[in-house]
């Protein structure tokens, strides 16, 4: 077998596992990346409106977690209250453009809302950084914002 070939089914059998957890309810967070436009003819002007793209790994919301105190007394750049999103992977899932927000034009605002079923948590939040280091391995690291 070729590494192409190795790759694609590696990649092939962790897309599979990874979907499980969704299917069974065990993912309570939705992630989804928001535009923010407004009306006026730069940013916070008039009103403003929301566009939302769901964030999902073979129809399934990504995993979601809260960064650990050990991360953060590691200096890893990381704060409390930070939360990792993923893996995802934008070839099965949600497309590239939608997560880094490169749709967004220069008077719009891009952030992530997560939403939690269970606690009722809802959080808009910056992007921090995005790690895709891996094929297999791309991930989020969102900031909860105020207001």
């Amino acid at each position: 077998m070729t590494a192409t070939t190795n790759r694609q089914r590696y990649r092939d059998l962790a897309n599979r596992y990874r979907r499980i957890p969704g299917e069974l309810g065990l993912r309570p967070w939705r992630v989804f990346a928001l535009v923010g436009a407004w009306s006026g003819t730069d940013a916070g002007e008039g009103t403003r409106t929301d566009t939302e793209t769901e964030l999902l790994e073979h129809g399934q919301p990504p995993k979601v977690r809260q960064v650990k105190a050990d991360q953060v007394a590691l200096d890893t750049g990381l704060q409390n209250g930070d939360y990792v999103i993923g893996p995802v992977t934008p070839v099965v899932g949600t497309a590239w453009d939608a997560i880094v927000g490169s749709n967004a034009a220069a008077n719009q605002a891009f952030q992530f809302r997560i939403t939690n079923s269970e606690t009722g948590d809802d959080h808009r939040c910056v992007l921090v950084t995005i790690t895709s280091d891996h094929a297999l391995n791309t991930m989020i690291t969102v900031r909860p914002v105020r207001g």
